[in-house]
């Protein structure tokens, strides 16, 4: 049960981990794609609110972290119990 919980955390932790990434390097990848693209037009979103954008991206990857690491937690004991009941038979 455990190990089923464990990974379920860990897939869930690394899943909202990724889409925070995804939206972090989004903005950026925008950024220089408008600056590269016309660097004298104004830019569809304004250039002081694209660091808060890419902070509330970063902001929502590291929600993932404690899912992470729970259930990494959870399949490290679920391993170690696993080697200890075989080494006890």
């Amino acid at each position: 049960m455990s190990r089923l919980l464990g990974t379920l955390l860990l897939l869930l932790g690394v899943t909202i981990i990724a889409i925070g990434l995804v939206g972090a390097l989004r903005e950026i990848r925008d950024l220089y794609q408008g600056v590269t693209t016309d660097a004298m037009a104004e830019p569809a979103v304004p250039e002081e609110e694209r660091p808060n954008r890419i902070l509330t991206d970063v902001a929502i990857g590291a929600l993932g972290v404690p899912p992470l690491l729970a259930g990494s937690v959870l399949l490290t004991r679920s391993k170690i119990r696993l080697l200890h009941k075989m080494m006890k038979s």
